[in-house]
């Protein structure tokens, strides 16, 4: 079924599909070309592959009509879209709201073997147009590659689960949501996730780059290991290194559990992360990572990562609570509780500093409380560290410094730090036991 624009008048067209069912259609079930389609109580289920095998069988297609000006605009109420093949639902330069809507079992593409998409929203690139969209009260379980996939343009996310989303055939990626800045710099590339369940997905639950990103209010958990890295992030950001672009995060009150390898990870990015949770990371098949939050330089393009980490929470990861790497890190009114070593009973750091070569920014470490963590509290490896108001409660080390790489490392005392055990006190002495740097997990 296919509605598209007037080719002589220009005037868009306009169809809706109320309460019926779409199946076993061949290449595409319901299809718009620059036009509106109105969909409602709709079931889309069984669409099958072009004959040629060369194309998928998309579940609900919008595009721009290639001979036209309209652009398309797509609406989707409590409808259900299943056992698509290469794309459930795909926007292709166009605006969409999903309300209420499931697509669930979304087989891979054919052809382009990495798409299983289950909703995918992608600008235009030869026609320059952008894409937004709204994603509200909504399920996507069980596509293949990633369950959320959007190239460019504005898109918000609330109320909706994402989860269960498989590997591709190389066993790579089986992400859950995919959002990525424009390719050919479309202004404004830009997603809101909010109040979402992000869980069971591989690689990584979200993977954003690029681009201006809020998370809030959602709960990124159980990400389980891709075949080719152990990887099972929760939420990692990085700077698009094509389009020289870097990406803001903002993430508030939200919980990431249960992941493998590292909880949060921004790299070559800003990053804002406020009143989280980040809890049990765990680590990879080798034995190895499981930090909690990783703030990277981007090695490839010389970028460090500028980011405040306040009134967090990070429980139970692995090597290192905090990871500082090269790059600008403020950590305000935040506790790191238990980090564990990994399994060659290496690290085991409530926050861990390293400098790189050209990279030596200041890590400021205000109002905080970090304990019972195997090896230290707070080690630092040819990097500046400045502590205010900091606690340090029953570490085997407090305080550990060591230079790297000819980098001399310093510590800042600013007043009103306290060491000790429970309610024994201790001096805040910074010693240098020999320890080994951690590795950077991404």
């Amino acid at each position: 079924m296919m509605v598209q624009e007037d080719r002589v008048t220009g005037e868009p067209g306009h169809l809706t599909v109320r309460s019926s069912v779409v199946e076993r259609c061949r290449g595409t079930g319901l299809m718009c070309l620059g036009a509106d389609l109105d969909v409602e109580a709709v079931l889309v289920r069984d669409t099958l592959p072009d004959l040629d095998g060369d194309g998928g069988g998309v579940g609900i297609g919008v595009d721009h009509d290639p001979s036209g000006v309209a652009r398309a605009t797509l609406r989707v109420a409590s409808s259900e879209i299943l056992r698509s093949v290469g794309y459930g639902l795909v926007v292709h330069g166009g605006e969409a709201s999903i309300e209420a809507t499931s697509v669930r079992d979304v087989a891979a593409h054919p052809v382009e073997a990495d798409r299983g998409w289950g909703i995918a929203l992608l600008e235009h690139q030869l026609l320059g147009l952008s894409v937004a969209a709204t994603v509200t009260r909504s399920l996507i379980d069980g596509a293949h590659g990633a369950g959320f996939y959007a190239m460019g343009g504005s898109l918000t996310v609330e109320q909706s689960i994402v989860r269960d989303t498989q590997l591709t055939p190389d066993g790579a990626h089986g992400r859950g949501l995919e959002l990525n800045t424009s390719p050919t710099g479309l202004p404004d590339s830009q997603a809101t996730v909010r109040s979402c369940l992000i869980s069971d997905n591989h690689e990584a639950g979200m993977m954003a780059t690029g681009l201006e990103l809020t998370v809030e209010s959602t709960a990124i958990r159980k990400t389980l290991t891709n075949a080719t890295e152990g990887a099972g992030y929760g939420l990692v950001v990085e700077n698009d290194t094509v389009a020289n672009a870097r990406a803001d995060l903002q993430v508030r009150w939200c919980a990431i559990e249960s992941n493998v390898g590292a909880g949060l990870v921004v790299v070559g990015s800003n990053a804002l992360i406020e009143s989280t949770l980040v809890n049990d990371t765990r680590l990879r098949p080798s034995g190895t990572a499981g930090v909690g939050i990783a703030v990277q330089l981007s090695r490839e393009v010389g970028v460090e990562t500028v980011a405040t980490n306040r009134n967090c929470l990070v429980l139970d990861s692995h090597e290192t609570g905090i990871f500082p790497d090269g790059s600008q890190v403020t950590i305000e009114s935040t506790e790191v509780v238990g980090t564990m070593p990994d399994d060659d009973g290496r690290y085991g750091d409530c926050v861990g500093v390293r400098a790189f070569p050209g990279f030596q920014p200041i890590t400021a470490i205000r109002n905080s409380n970090f304990r019972g963590c195997s090896r230290s509290g707070i080690a630092t490896f040819g990097a500046p560290v400045e502590l205010s108001e900091v606690t340090l409660d029953c570490n085997p080390i407090h305080l550990n410094g060591e230079p790297r790489n000819e980098l001399d490392f310093s510590v800042a005392d600013l007043g009103g730090n306290w060491c000790g055990c429970d309610e024994e006190t201790d001096q805040c002495r910074v010693l240098s036991a020999g320890l080994e740097a951690p590795e950077p997990v991404y």
